[in-house]
């Protein structure tokens, strides 16, 4: 626990670590209020009680920004959309089994035969997807409940395939789950009420290939790449200025960002 004090005041703040149902956050579905008692205890004896409503968000709800009123600032958390790509999804597997059953590869094997071999790769994967009727929805909520933190709401990979819908969120996160199952690099690339997604085209990183997933259902790969590598020179110029980032799943790995466990829904 941490305690600061505020010696002209007399005042203490604690910061207990409270104990986490996380079971029961990932469940979370909806926006709904929760009740907290906190309790003093001095030698054993109880010396004061508070009770506390907090509102509890949805798991589908990422945080993007918060805003620090002692800087005037926003601080940029887009890193907690790295939680969201689930390489270890097990519906990837049969998205892939597909992939090569369209015949443009006979395998997935990342990196190991060169740019070209790594194109169709991940050209095939957009094939699939496509076949499947996923589509873009141009949809995009939040809870809109605070002035203070903004957030997105962003579909789990399956339910993306089951709504066969995704917006820019959705479809980037869902491409960077399957490119890192494969064993790509994949990133999420955001600019101001935008994302869209890439890999490097190699293993230690290097030059990023980007790609316009609105364009899903909608138009080939090379249109994608091909917008895709317009968004990135419109992006890259900004990048450390606010809602300009790259996410690099890999980096947020290694930080110890992991994916939000997959829960089988009603409708698997």
């Amino acid at each position: 626990m941490q305690v600061s004090f505020n010696a002209p005041s007399g005042a203490a703040t604690l910061n207990p670590e409270l104990p986490w149902n996380y079971d029961a956050l990932r469940r979370t579905m909806q926006v709904g209020p929760q009740s907290f008692v906190a309790t003093l205890l001095v030698d054993g004896k109880q010396q004061a009680q508070a009770a506390l409503v907090c509102t509890v968000h949805s798991v589908n709800e990422a945080v993007t920004r918060i805003f620090t009123p002692s800087t005037g600032q926003w601080l940029d958390t887009t890193y907690c959309f790295a939680a969201f790509v689930n390489e270890d999804h097990p519906w990837i597997s049969t998205l892939l089994q597909e992939a090569v059953a369209g015949g443009s590869v006979h395998s997935f094997s990342g990196y190991q035969y060169g740019p070209q071999s790594t194109a169709q790769q991940v050209q095939a994967i957009w094939d699939a997807l496509a076949a499947r009727g996923l589509s873009y929805v141009n949809v995009a909520t939040d809870s809109g409940t605070s002035s203070l933190v903004s957030t997105q709401y962003v579909r789990f990979l399956d339910q993306s395939v089951h709504d066969q819908g995704a917006n820019c969120v959705d479809a980037s996160v869902l491409f960077a789950s399957i490119l890192r199952r494969i064993g790509l690099r994949p990133v999420l690339l955001f600019r101001p009420g935008h994302c869209f997604t890439g890999f490097y085209d190699a293993a230690e990183g290097g030059r990023i290939v980007a790609f316009e997933t609105t364009y899903l259902g909608m138009a080939s790969f090379a249109s994608a790449t091909a917008e895709g590598a317009r968004e990135l020179q419109i992006t890259l110029p900004y990048l450390g200025s606010p809602q300009y980032a790259v996410v690099d799943i890999a980096v947020c790995r290694q930080q110890g960002i992991s994916p939000i466990p997959y829960q089988p829904a009603e409708h698997d």
